[in-house]
């Protein structure tokens, strides 16, 4: 078992000199942190450790990271109320050493807690005392087994069960926590052998769960969109449509696009009751990509409503705080989004989608599960009214 060791100089008087390299302090440095939130410190060759406490139940299970930076080589332990260190970051489940981490590398550390109580992070480095790197650190601890890391896992699961089928995930579509009462529609249609299923989470904890492939409000409706001809939708394998009723605060609402058994090809989407009520309104949407999808594109539009004066305009924000834009998708500066020009969607209850030439438009391409942050707004600001989200895309084929 390892233990911290801190050095006492006793009956021993150090005088330093200029020049002379600095002495381990015997000064324990405490700290709190708490889960999910990023903490900083620095490693150096009179201080090289720190304890942060936190609290923890028996059960959980945590993830701990620290990222070395400015040349410092992590290390991390976890210790109870006694200081005594349980595990470290160094040696595997059976006391194995393992090989230092590189300066400037992070090291990782996993821990389910035995009993109740407060625990502390040991944030160090390799070689402890005895280590020659020092630098800055940032360290982090997650619950795995939250309930928010657990809704977050089921949004990102690849495959997932669908009343009696098993769906692969093509896309998920996050929307806000809408206010007033609202009447979110989706509909997916399928081509080639993606047969359609649709997923929605929603409330303050994801209490409505709940995925359908029933696509027999369709029956009757036609399209066409790019250089594909008018389908007519006879059958109800061939599209999903789902129907969400809110009178509000109903948390984030999350629509996952998938596809039944894993069929490959493309796909349609459609959301309806979406609105703009007040003039500079900007209406954020998160897009995040199934795993099987990743490194093929998606196309996402907005379309007015039939009825108003809106001039689609969406902005995608970048990691780097930059943004891509987009007012008319195929026109100047959105060259290389396809334009839905002659974009026709007839349902059999009446509504009409119809692209035109003010559609606005992004090709976007993810390499990783991160979510895509857009802003669905109007040029014209002061134009309000209802819009729709049009998305184009595919579970590739398998190669």
């Amino acid at each position: 078992m390892w233990r911290l060791i801190i050095i006492l100089c006793l009956g021993m008087v150090i005088i330093p000199t200029v020049g002379q390299e600095a002495e381990p302090t015997d000064e324990v440095t405490f700290f709190d942190i708490f889960y999910d939130s990023p903490v900083q410190g620095a490693i150096t060759d009179a201080t090289y450790f720190d304890f942060w406490r936190f609290q923890a139940s028996a059960g959980d299970e945590l993830i701990v990271r620290m990222r070395g930076e400015n040349g410092l080589a992590p290390l991390i332990g976890i210790a109870g109320s006694n200081r005594e260190v349980i595990v470290r970051s160094d040696m595997d489940e059976n006391g194995v050493q393992l090989p230092d981490a590189e300066p400037n590398s992070t090291a990782e550390l996993g821990f389910t807690v035995p009993i109740n109580g407060e625990f502390s992070i040991v944030a160090t480095r390799a070689g402890r005392e005895g280590g020659a790197t020092t630098g800055t650190y940032t360290l982090i601890i997650i619950r795995a087994n939250s309930p928010d890391m657990q809704r977050a896992q089921a949004r990102q699961a690849v495959e997932f069960r669908c009343n009696e089928d098993i769906v692969t995930s093509a896309l998920n579509i996050q929307l806000p926590n809408p206010t007033q009462p609202v009447t979110y529609r989706i509909t997916v249609y399928g081509f080639d052998q993606f047969n359609p299923a649709i997923r929605v989470f929603a409330g303050l904890e994801d209490e409505v769960e709940l995925c359908t492939t029933d696509g027999s409000t369709t029956i009757g409706d036609t399209l066409t969109f790019w250089d594909m001809p008018i389908q007519s939708i006879t059958d109800d394998n061939q599209s999903s449509q789902y129907e969400l009723n809110s009178v509000g605060n109903l948390g984030q609402i999350t629509f996952t696009i998938a596809s039944v058994g894993g069929g490959r090809g493309r796909y349609l989407a459609v959301i309806e009751g979406l609105v703009l009520t007040e003039s500079g309104q900007m209406n954020p949407v998160d897009v995040q990509m199934g795993a099987i999808a990743l490194g093929s594109p998606f196309s996402i539009y907005m379309v007015k409503a039939q009825d108003t004066r809106i001039d689609p305009y969406i902005a995608q924000y970048l990691s780097d705080g930059s943004t891509v834009t987009c007012d008319d998708a195929g026109g100047r500066g959105c060259d290389t989004v396809q334009s839905i020009q002659n974009m026709v969607i007839n349902m059999s209850d009446g509504t009409l989608i119809a692209g035109d030439r003010f559609s606005a438009g992004l090709q976007i391409t993810p390499e990783s599960m991160d979510l895509v942050n857009l802003q669905f707004l109007s040029r014209s600001p002061n134009a309000t009214g209802e819009y729709r989200i049009v998305i184009v895309g595919e579970l590739p084929v398998l190669r």
